[in-house]
């Protein structure tokens, strides 16, 4: 009986700290990022492979650019960010997707190839050394400037006795955003622009609109709260559990 009244009463206490303003609102924000913003890495793959002529052994150091990427951004982030609204370090990272899926659209029309010429020669930039960009602030990006900061600030707002369930939501909801979501999304997405490994007629038409769904997601960014609003939340909940 004990236990079912423990379960019960952690089971409310995660209701009413889900419902406060900052959590709620936070969590809402990442899962309609994820519900709109599509992952189509696995289409570039084949892209790269298959238009590009990038290698087996090229596309892994490539893929190894993500780890030193977010290597980097970790450590600038600790050294320089820690302290700037984390709302505002979100809406950086959605204009960095915007950039990096500008450049992925330059890639899939062949822009980047022939940028000028001199000489009678072209010059551009190749597709390794983009790419290797492109992969540098991908992920990384989004992981060091949005679900970090998000994540440290949610530790603040979290009640004691429930620490583990709430975080495990949060998480999860956070990792929806970053990983689940958009990987299903790009799938869907994928299917509706008939895109396949033999048919990328419509991937630059589906980036494009990608680009457009991330302007649309910045304008979510305003429900998000501040670091004071946190704060603030955080001396509430500090406060009630020294009275109990």
């Amino acid at each position: 009986m004990s236990c079912c009244f423990k379960l019960t009463n952690n089971l409310k206490l995660i209701s009413i700290s889900m419902l406060h303003p900052p959590i709620f609102y936070s969590t809402i924000f990442f899962i309609i990022r994820g519900c709109l913003i599509p992952n189509i890495d696995h289409i570039q793959y084949y892209f790269l492979m298959n238009t590009c002529n990038i290698t087996h052994t090229e596309y892994d150091i490539l893929y190894m650019s993500q780890s030193i990427g977010a290597i980097v951004g970790m450590s600038f982030f600790a050294a320089y960010l820690t302290k700037v609204q984390t709302w505002k370090l979100i809406r950086v990272s959605l204009w960095v997707q915007v950039l990096q899926t500008c450049l992925v659209y330059t890639n899939l029309m062949r822009w980047n190839i022939d940028i000028f010429e001199l000489s009678g020669k072209s010059w551009g930039i190749l597709d390794l050394h983009l790419n290797a960009l492109l992969m540098f602030i991908d992920k990384a990006t989004f992981t060091c400037l949005a679900v970090v900061p998000m994540t440290i600030q949610m530790t603040m707002v979290i009640p004691d006795c429930i620490e583990a369930s709430m975080f495990a939501i949060v998480s999860a909801c956070i990792t929806f955003s970053s990983d689940w979501a958009g990987d299903t999304i790009g799938a869907i997405y994928c299917y509706t622009f008939g895109i396949t490994t033999d048919d990328m007629t419509n991937l630059p038409t589906a980036t494009l609109v990608k680009i457009g769904l991330l302007f649309f997601v910045m304008l979510f960014v305003r429900i998000l709260p501040t670091n004071e609003e946190i704060q603030e939340l955080s001396r509430k909940i500090n406060a009630t559990n020294e009275e109990v």
